[in-house]
């Protein structure tokens, strides 16, 4: 059956996700680092690094700006500037396949823009212990002295080369004992001495003229525990050496060990500051000891930070070598980790900051009078790490839909108040807890019957895994949580839970659904108390994967419905209407996997029906509830293509009155929605959007006041929270046509139609932009909204558009076909033609053939007519034929004349050559191709009438890519020219491909007004959201599959814009596409690049390069590179690691036998000369 539908749009809003913070951030400090004057955040967390840009210097900071990514452990952060070139660098750990690593990352251009990690050294026997980056050696330039288990040394910096020098122990041996150092000059001599924690002992060695040590003597022979560090204590200008001592948890202080003469004479140990003692310790505390004076009295104070203990704690320098007690900045974090000081406000205070690991916060606390007094957390991060619920209600008392979530890998419950009913989430993230472990299932309903929304959730009981609790937080009407309420104390693993009026009370009631297949009731007794449980399932040895309520059975009571593991779905009736639950009904003893059931009526005859998601079988379907009294049909499948759907939700998407279904797939991304005819038939699945990875909860509520229910998501994996604002149907349409006025006498319908013309609608807040087509002809949909239409692409001065803007207003609620066409006319006489070369489907390879397009257009304002040049590279490639005639051909040029060319229009021409086999032509050797148009005098931009393209020779390539075909460089000075992008896809599957659709999200340094399309391979639409996603459509092309039909199987956009007016030296312009194959997950392509240049180089043809073939492969996988290869990975599309494999010797090739693989796609890593590079293959 066919079903037509109206447009349904939706208008994603994130009110957070993963850009608003890190996860587990491990180290922090602050630094200028995009040379403002304002000290930004920097902070490395389990897989990033990331920067947070002070806005203001009034304690606002930008979401996330990742600067390096990789799961390997980032930590240990500082910064200096180690290349003496005026701007900040950053320095940091990593865990590496070859070791442990102390890498930096270059500030490229002082703006925060920071090139790839660059090792400076790095040892697989022993763990780093440290390192400071100080002038060692008082030569004026920055050294780093380093630490590791096995031995400590130092790296000498000589004009940015750094010498690897061995100082104590060797790098090659873990029998060392080395726990911590310091360096620090402490006898005068204005060389960096280091003070070394080796086992139980505190030494203290000189660092002499030559680079060597010489030993000082022991100034500690029971100095275990933590920290070491140095400063000038007492204020007699010598250095002092600090030390927190640990003696299992009951002896535990900060010691001091002074520098009596300043010539490394030290007296006895003294205790400075007694630490409050801990029932226990472990080896993975965390803790960390700062010298600053934070109250500006000319003396060091102390810092601490305790993991073991939650706290933040000061304790200010009294003199004479005295400290106060201690004062609590804050004791409530969720494991502590890390700690800076720095004036980040600008107001010659000194403020702390902090990490704290386990709720992924990152916060700073205000210098208030330079006393030492601080003021409460300011957060600069607002994270929520595993969302894995949300729902909506109004929290505040306000009138309008707020949000709660629960997350278990922070253990976060938290609220985001709607700030003007309107749906404006813009206020922080509001902190409930974080003292729930793992909380889950969060719901927002009034438990005590005092109008007050309160918050029902589940969670771990004291940190093990097999003792929960449901408790509900009682709200004090303005989003305050004032009292904790525990339902009940269980020992089985509680799955979900759901609220409901069982008993038909007026209060609700609480159902739970628990391992072993147990359910169970709490009764409310109308204050928010619950009677004791009551079990109302049988035992079993399954786990529900969904629980649900609602009235099955038309009684006006409220039923019970499950989905368990076993694939069995069941409901449970409520027989007395009081909760009396103990009948079972089976609705289907076999599924695959029904992770999410929900009752609804589909269609239309008031009896509750059920649908699924079938998540092993990827399906969506429904049983219908065939007689009211919870009788079920046969199971009915609306789709069997949505990947691993996880979540069901029913809602009037359209308003036409009956119930829609939306739901998630897993892969690529997606929440969509299958319309509904009112009689359970639905449409294909309609997209909401591509952009939220691993949907766990669906639910509704109109958060916008605009009288539609919207709806909202939570996801795991980018961590986010969204509400999809319901645009309504959108049942007017703009359409039009745009024609060129040839004769001067205004457009008729004898004028000629301008294709490829980029149109644009918007309502003040949303831009939609479209192309015309080959007639002219452009139509866009619009909901009820006032929207303005023109002409969005560049036209060259010497056109003008009539009229420039057309304003339609469809607020009155009537359906409306609104006209708007367009005349475009010349003022004056203009010649202007333009040429670029495109590579068509297959890149060169030695003895295969390849394909050019030639692609020249009249941008002018006259009647053109001349020639075609191609020159190509004789001695490589042999010219085999072309679409047009030549009219005149030499060894390595052919010519080819043109006539009546038109203004605006574009035409192609197709050549075919012949690569030569090796030796004459091989691997990446390069091709260079060049096109001009003439006639050129008198052309208005002669600098477009040649073309010059350069092309690696390859042994293999990805069928689906994206090319620039500028390269991967550009001189500054031809900024304000095109640059040009070619998208390549293949059906490379098993049946043909109905309908193909890319999605590109454009660079925000380029001007998206300024594109023109060039070249599609079939007919398709472009579609343009808000001026940076372009979506290319092809609907029923039916693209053959690669093995049917291979030469036809292919498919191409080419497109052209220009860069921003303000793209400078250093900025780099990188596109990558999705490519989608009916409803299978996106095909990503690589990501291409090129930089804006002052000189330019030859990178783009001499950095290693790592070819695989052949690809797809059945069996054997070839590398060719040109640099030795070490070592290679594979990882599955899914990101796991499925093979690892090690050389006996470095080589340039190597052979991969992949045949135990599955078919699919993979990413193999190669590690070569130092670097590693990411490919794609196919395993057949």
């Amino acid at each position: 059956m066919s079903i037509s539908y109206s447009q349904i749009g939706f208008q994603q809003n994130v009110v957070i996700d993963e850009s608003f913070g890190v996860v587990n951030p491990s180290s922090i400090v602050a630094a200028d680092i995009d040379g403002d004057g304002l000290e930004d955040v920097i902070v490395s967390g389990i897989n990033e690094v990331a920067w947070f840009k002070n806005l203001n210097n009034n304690g606002s900071f930008s979401k996330t700006n990742t600067i390096y990514n990789g799961f390997d452990n980032p930590r240990n952060l500082q910064v200096a500037d180690i290349d003496d070139d005026n701007d900040l660098d950053i320095f940091l750990y990593l865990d590496t396949n070859q070791g442990k690593a102390l890498v930096w990352l270059e500030n490229t251009d002082g703006l925060g823009n920071f090139a790839d990690t660059q090792t400076l050294v790095i040892n697989d026997w022993t763990s780093p212990i440290g390192y400071q980056i100080i002038d060692v050696d008082a030569d004026g330039d920055l050294d780093i002295a380093f630490g590791y288990s096995g031995f400590i040394g130092w790296l000498e910096n000589d004009n940015l080369t750094f010498t690897a020098n061995v100082l104590l122990g060797s790098p090659n041996t873990a029998a060392n004992n080395y726990q911590g150092f310091t360096t620090t000059d402490v006898n005068g001599d204005n060389l960096k001495d280091f003070v070394v924690d080796v086992g139980y002992d505190l030494r203290v060695y000189d660092f002499q003229n030559d680079g060597s040590l010489g030993f000082l003597g022991t100034i500690g022979t029971f100095a275990q525990g933590y920290f070491v560090t140095s400063a000038d204590i007492d204020n007699d200008g010598d250095n002092d050496i600090i030390r927190i001592f640990e003696n299992g948890g009951n002896d535990r202080k900060i010691r001091l060990y002074e520098n009596l003469d300043g010539l490394g004479n030290f007296a006895s140990v003294q205790t400075i500051v007694s630490l409050e003692n801990l029932p226990s310790t472990s080896n993975s505390d965390t803790k960390s000891l700062i010298l600053k004076d934070i109250n500006a009295d000319d003396l060091l104070d102390i810092v601490l930070h305790e993991s073991r203990t939650k706290k933040l704690s000061t304790y200010i320098n009294q003199g004479n070598n005295t400290f106060s007690d201690e004062t609590v900045v804050a004791d409530n974090f969720v494991n502590l980790n890390s700690i800076h000081v720095s004036d980040i406000n600008g107001d010659q205070k000194i403020d702390i900051l902090t990490t704290s690991r386990d709720d992924s916060q990152v916060s700073w606390f205000q210098n208030l009078d330079d006393l030492g007094n601080f003021s409460s957390e300011n957060k600069i991060t607002n994270y929520a790490y595993f969302i894995n619920h949300v729902d909506a209600g109004d929290l505040d008392g306000d009138g309008d839909m707020d949000i709660v979530s629960s997350s278990h890998a922070d253990h976060k419950l938290a609220w985001y108040p709607n700030v003007n009913g309107l749906g404006d989430f813009s206020q922080p993230q509001q902190l409930i807890s974080n003292e729930f472990p793992a909380p889950r299932n969060a719901f927002i309903v009034d438990m005590n019957g005092d109008s007050f929304n309160d918050i029902l959730f589940f969670s771990y009981l004291d940190d093990n895994p097999d003792e929960y609790k449901i408790l509900w937080l009682e709200n004090d009407g303005n989003g305050n949580f004032i009292q904790e309420h525990i339902v009940d104390n269980i020992e089985e693993q509680i799955l979900q839970i759901q609220y409901v009026d069982i008993d038909n009370d007026g209060d609700f009631d609480i159902v739970s659904a628990e391992d072993d297949s147990v359910l169970k009731l709490y009764k409310n007794d109308g204050d928010g108390t619950f009677s004791a449980s009551i079990t109302f399932s049988e035992p079993g040895f399954y786990y529900p994967l969904s629980l649900q309520v609602g009235d099955v059975d038309n009684d006006n009571d409220m039923d019970v419905l499950a989905a368990y593991n076993n694939n069995e779905i069941v409901w449970y009736e409520n027989l007395d209407g009081q909760g009396d639950l103990t009948s079972k009904n089976v609705i289907t003893p076999q599924m695959s996997y029904p992770s999410s059931i929900y009752l609804v009526d589909i269609n239309q005859n008031s009896f509750k029906d059920l649908i699924f998601a079938n998540k092993f079988s990827d399906e969506v379907g429904y049983f219908l509830n065939t007689d009211g009294l919870g009788n079920f049909g046969e199971k009915q499948i609306i789709s069997s293509s949505v990947d691993n759907p996880s979540t069901i939700y029913a809602l009037d998407v359209d308003g036409d009155g009956d119930q829609d279904i939306i739901t998630n797939t897993e892969s690529n991304s997606k929440l969509v929605w299958f319309q509904n005819d009112g009689a359970a038939n639905f449409s294909s699945p309609i997209e909401i959007t591509v952009m939220a990875e691993r949907i766990n909860h669906i639910t509704s509520a109109d958060f916008n006041a605009d009288g539609k229910l919207d709806l909202l998501t939570s996801s795991y994996d980018d961590d986010q929270i969204a509400w999809y604002g319901n645009l309504g149907t959108f049942t007017n349409t703009i359409s039009g046509l745009v024609r060129l006025d040839a004769n001067a006498d205004g457009c008729n319908e004898n004028d000629t139609g301008v294709s490829n013309l980029l149109i644009t609608k918007e309502n003040g807040e949303n831009t939609f932009a479209t192309f015309t087509d080959e007639n002219g002809a452009y139509s866009f949909t619009a909901n009820q909204a006032v929207f303005n239409t023109s002409i969005s692409s560049a036209l060259p001065n010497y056109y003008e558009s009539t009229p420039f803007l057309y304003t339609h207003d469809f607020t009155n609620g009537s359906f409306i076909n609104a006209d708007a066409n367009f005349c475009i006319e010349a003022n004056q006489t203009i010649n202007d033609l333009y040429v670029v070369i495109y590579p068509d489907l297959d890149d060169p390879r030695p003895g295969f053939d390849t394909s050019y397009k030639i692609i020249y257009s009249n941008t002018g304002t006259t009647l053109q007519s001349g020639e075609i040049a191609f020159e190509f590279d004789a001695s490589k490639i042999q010219f085999l034929d072309a679409s047009e005639s030549v009219v005149n051909q030499t060894i390595n040029n052919l010519t080819f004349s043109f006539s009546d060319l038109i203004p605006f229009e574009t035409r192609i021409i197709d050549l075919n050559f012949n690569v030569f086999p090796p030796p004459t032509t091989n691997i990446d050797e390069i091709l260079v191709s060049t096109a001009s148009i003439s006639p050129s005098t008198g052309d208005e931009t002669e600098q477009d009438n040649t073309y010059e393209l350069q092309q690696t020779v390859i042994g293999s390539y990805d069928p689906n890519d994206i090319q620039i075909l500028e390269g991967e460089e550009v001189h500054i000075d031809n900024a304000g020219d095109y640059i040009h992008f070619l998208i390549r896809f293949q059906n490379t599957g098993t049946a043909s491909a109905i309908n193909v659709r890319v999605e590109h999200f454009l660079d925000d340094k380029l001007d998206w007004q300024s594109i023109q399309l060039q070249g599609l391979s079939h007919d398709g639409r472009v579609e343009i959201t808000n001026g940076n996603n372009i979506q290319f459509i092809f609907n029923d092309i039916y693209l053959p599959d690669i093995i049917s039909d291979e030469p036809n199987s292919h498919g191409y956009i080419a497109f052209r814009i220009k860069p921003k007016e303000d793209v400078i030296i250093g900025d780099v312009i990188s596109g990558v596409a999705d490519i989608y194959f009916d409803f299978n997950p996106p095909i990503i392509t690589n990501v291409a690049t090129t930089e804006f240049v002052e000189t330019l180089g030859n990178s783009s043809f001499t950095a290693n390069r790592i070819t695989l073939f052949p690809n797809p492969t059945l069996n054997t996988l070839n590398l060719i590179s040109n640099v030795e290869i070490q070592h290679i990975e594979i990882y599955n599309a899914f990101g796991k690691l499925v093979r690892k494999e090690k050389f006996s010797s470095v080589q340039n090739t190597a052979q991969i036998d992949v045949d135990n693989l599955d078919a699919g796609l993979y990413f193999i890593v190669v590690y070569a000369n130092e670097t590693k590079q990411v490919k794609k293959f196919i395993k057949q």
